[in-house]
């Protein structure tokens, strides 16, 4: 099973978008703003769980695609 969440590389920790805080957003579900470090893994992987939006946010950044 892939990682839940991946550090991401090419990403500055201290860019001002990156925070390791819970955000509270205010749309559902979020699609931009302060996000985590690291990123959920973007490779098919069906989580059983529902995953940090902190984590779908930085994805969305990489240009990802989340289906909730």
């Amino acid at each position: 099973m892939a990682p839940l969440y991946v550090p991401c590389g090419p990403c500055d920790a201290s860019a001002p978008l990156h925070s390791g805080a819970d955000v509270d957003y205010p749309e559902s579900p979020p699609y931009g703003g302060d996000h985590d470090l690291a990123w959920a893994d973007c490779t098919g992987t069906i989580y059983p769980e529902p995953i940090r939006s902190e984590n779908a946010v930085h994805s969305l950044e990489h240009g990802a695609v989340w289906v909730t």
